[in-house]
């Protein structure tokens, strides 16, 4: 399969994005269910490939640059039956995928509190009370889009994001916890860059890293997975 050129780097091909989400095209195939690409970007690549090899997968994203029958063109920001939700039934995948979507990276990599102080501390202080605004508003969003996510997730199936999201839990774990699900924190084995960047960057720069900026590289070496309680299975 021939992929366009325009912007690809290697995390985003089909086949690394399965990596960091531990999943093989076996296991897909054998899935009971669809597969929805949260934020599967313009190109719908990881779509296009699993589609390519017999899998139901559909994809959801603001900037695609066509819609289908299984590519919905808009943002989640709202919870169903409004116009921001996911237009799917409830429990209508067994697998939900998101890599790096920068929302998502951006709400729940550290705490809202943390985030925008690091935003306030790099930014000229007349924007101070807009950043504040913003983040809000971004995780209050991002929050509805989890909401859904776990709508439409089947009882038994799995949401996996790459990198990992390590203020889910705390931001959002109640959500998931009434939904019947739990939230885990996985090691890729990749070695996408994480722990090995924070030195050579520090070094580079000649700068101790802030704590924000660690947990946010530290986490390209996990992904997040959201799946059923024990009890659920």
């Amino acid at each position: 399969m021939v992929y366009p050129r325009n912007g690809i780097t290697q995390q985003h091909m089909p086949e690394m994005q399965l990596a960091c989400f531990g999943l093989s095209l076996a296991e897909l195939k054998s899935l009971d269910g669809k597969v929805l690409d949260f934020g599967c970007g313009k190109d719908a690549n990881l779509v296009s490939y699993l589609r390519s090899h017999g899998i139901a997968a559909e994809g959801i994203d603001p900037a695609l640059q066509q819609e289908a029958d299984h590519l919905m063109k808009k943002e989640v920001s709202e919870i169903s039956p409004l116009q921001g939700c996911i237009p799917r039934p409830d429990n209508t995948y067994q697998l939900i995928v998101s890599n790096m979507v920068n929302p998502l990276i951006t709400a729940f990599s550290v705490s809202q509190e943390d985030n925008v102080a690091y935003c306030k501390a790099n930014s000229p202080p007349r924007f101070s009370t807009e950043i504040e605004q913003e983040m809000t508003d971004l995780t209050l969003r991002c929050t509805f889009a989890i909401m859904e996510l776990t709508r439409v997730l089947a009882p038994t199936g799995r949401y996996i994001c790459f990198p990992s999201l390590s203020n889910l839990n705390n931001a959002c774990g109640g959500i998931i916890d009434q939904a019947g699900y739990t939230i885990s924190r996985e090691k890729t084995g990749m070695h996408m860059g994480g722990e090995e960047l924070i030195k050579p960057i520090e070094s580079l720069l000649g700068i101790d890293l802030e704590e924000v900026m660690k947990i946010v590289i530290e986490a390209a070496d996990y992904r997040t997975v959201i799946k059923p309680k024990p009890e659920q299975l």
